[in-house]
This record gives C-alpha cells, structure tokens and sequence, in this order.
C-alpha cells in the first residue's frame, strides 16, 4: 500500500549520497585552487584542474541512479513500462500503465500513459536494455551537454581555460543532479547545444 509505504526520500543507498558529496567536497577544494593558477597564468594546471572537476561532476550523476535505485516517481514507473512494452513487442502509447498514485491525494482521476516523443522512447529502451535503467542516456546527454558547452565555447574564440570553465559551470549546475525523477530535459539540451556549436564551427551537415 503506496499510503503505508511513503517515502520522504527516493533515496536506497544512503553509502552511495555519501560518495557523491565526497566528490562534491573535492571538485569545490581543486576549483579554489584553481584560483590562484589562474591569476598567475598556469593555464595548464588551470585546464588540469578544471577538466578534473568537470569529470568529478559528471561521476557524480551517474552515482545519483545508484543512490536511488527504484524511485517511486510516476515519470520513472512509466518509462519502465514503456520500455517493457517496446520490447515485448506492444505499442507503448496505447498499453495500459499501472497508476502509482491511485488512492492517494496525488492521484489526478485519469488513466496515466507514456506521452513522450519518440526518441524519448527509444533512448528510455536503449537505456534500460543496455545499462538496465532507463535513466542512464540522461547522464550520457549530461556528458554531451558538458562536450558541446566546450565546443561551442571553442568556436566563438574562448581560450581552452574558458571554455573548460564554461564546462565546469555546467557541471556543477545543481539541477541536472536530479536523475532521480528527471524527464527529458538532458536529451533536448544535448540536442539543442549540439546543433549550437556545429553551427558555430560552421559543421553545416552535422547540424
């Protein structure tokens, strides 16, 4: 019973939280620093320091899908329903969905279904068929925002320390630790920041 069963925290695996904000502390120990590089021109340290952060961060949400396992969070039930219907071989917009809130005050009086675009769909399958969560290209498109920041960075004549910055700042952005019960914003700013910075390197096809 959802009721006799509320969870304040999605969290299973408090160990893994531990780890996360270990990594946290130490990304915010080399970005101070990273300071004092900077204002004496070590730009290879700077760069060192910063790529380092950056791939911190980027740790981190991949150990946001450990620490919370099975969240009990429509938007994450759904896409697993989804992607089982998608491999059996059904129509995932048109199969039944279990609702998870049903007797609850959260529950909204209409039958749930998967009403995302397709390649959410197909990255949500991909997803849990390779990596057995459908979350997991969430923090692939975390990655590939963090690449293409620096590329598009790049393009516009940034220095390499810059657009490492521009990286890292990406990276520590709170928000997109949220794995937990994200929907597609990743997937959309990977595809849109992308675009961006083929564009800006004048990659026409690739955009």
């Amino acid at each position: 019973n959802y009721r006799e069963n509320q969870r304040i925290s999605h969290v299973d695996h408090h160990e893994v939280v531990g780890r996360i904000r270990l990594l946290i502390r130490i990304g915010a120990l080399v970005l101070f620093a990273v300071l004092p590089l900077w204002w004496l021109g070590k730009s290879r340290l700077v760069i060192a320091a910063l790529a380092l952060v950056a791939c911190l961060m980027l740790v981190d949400r991949a150990l946001v899908l450990l620490a919370s396992a099975d969240p009990r969070i429509d938007v994450f039930t759904l896409a697993n329903e989804a992607s089982a219907a998608l491999w059996r071989g059904e129509n995932p917009y048109a199969a039944e969905y279990s609702n998870l809130y049903e007797a609850t005050k959260l529950d909204l009086g209409y039958s749930p279904g998967y009403n995302y675009f397709p390649a959410m769909l197909v990255a949500n399958a991909l997803s849990d068929r390779l990596f057995g969560d459908v979350r997991a290209f969430y923090v692939f498109a975390e990655i590939a925002c963090a690449f293409f920041s620096f590329r598009l960075a790049r393009a516009f004549g940034w220095a390499q320390s810059e657009a490492w910055a521009l990286s890292v700042l990406w990276c520590c952005n709170t928000l997109s630790f949220q794995v937990v019960e994200k929907w597609n914003d990743s997937l959309v700013l990977a595809a849109i920041l992308g675009m961006l910075a083929m564009l800006a390197e004048r990659r026409w096809l690739l955009a």
